[in-house]
């Protein structure tokens, strides 16, 4: 025969008052077990999680800034090349100088200016299909970019780009010309030995397909910035030419048929 138990409700609520049910009785009336079920749920489970993107976020924002400071130091800032000698003192120090190649009493620093100027316009001017493909018009943009201020260069873009520019380059000679630029000569405020402007004068070449040759004659007013060469011969800076202002100007115009 199977014998019951009989608990009265005042025993059973006894029961679960005493230590530690009476705790847990407790926690359930006044709800705050329920409350510290959901906090518990959240630290164990949720707040790792949340955690987790932040450092998630925080990683692929280093490595996107490293990814530019590297791109910035190692690709923008392309090698310049001088016809300055460079003295070696040993393998491992060594150190460039800027030499005069003649005994002219001119300033170096118009030697030096006068010698960027020409090779910054003859870079800028001329125009070769060839060059326009991925690497080579990689190395125009950024030799241009390089010794542009940030302004000339986005007007150097707009120049060069047929959506914007309806004279652009690329639309008056396609695959059809071939232009060479010679600079004549580069002019500096008199009496200026560590001049800011100068006028370019150059003649410009356009050779065509079917023989055709045509030249022109133009001038550009240029502002640029160049570093101190004195200081740059004791290797207190480096050197360092800015072309801020371009504005060039036909002066002739002649066809040539071959």
């Amino acid at each position: 025969m199977i014998k019951y138990r009989v608990i009265t409700t005042n025993k059973l609520f006894k029961m679960l008052n005493t230590e530690p049910r009476g705790l847990i009785l407790t926690a359930v009336v006044d709800r705050s077990y329920f409350e510290n079920a959901r906090q518990w749920y959240g630290d164990r489970y949720l707040k790792p999680l949340k955690h987790r993107a932040y450092i998630l976020v925080a990683t692929l924002f280093i490595l996107w800034f490293t990814f530019l400071i590297v791109k910035t130091v190692l690709l923008d800032d392309p090698v310049q090349k001088y016809p300055f000698a460079i003295y070696v003192d040993d393998q491992i120090n060594y150190f460039p100088h800027i030499q005069r190649l003649s005994n002219s009493d001119g300033s170096v620093a118009v030697a030096v200016a006068r010698y960027l100027l020409a090779q910054y316009v003859k870079i800028r001017e001329g125009y070769d299909y060839n060059n326009l493909h991925t690497d080579k018009l990689t190395t125009l943009l950024r030799t241009i970019m390089s010794l542009s201020s940030q302004k000339l260069f986005r007007s150097y873009i707009d120049y060069l780009d047929p959506s914007i520019n309806s004279t652009s380059p690329i639309l008056r000679y396609k695959t059809n010309a071939l232009v060479t630029v010679s600079v004549t000569s580069v002019e500096f405020p008199q009496h200026n030995h560590h001049p800011e402007s100068a006028k370019v004068y150059y003649q410009v070449t356009e050779q065509w397909i079917g023989g055709q040759r045509k030249l022109s004659k133009w001038v550009v007013d240029t502002d640029f910035i160049l570093s101190d060469i004195s200081k740059v011969l004791t290797k207190e800076m480096p050197l360092k030419f800015t072309v801020t202002s371009y504005k060039p100007q036909l002066i002739e115009e002649d066809q040539i048929a071959n």
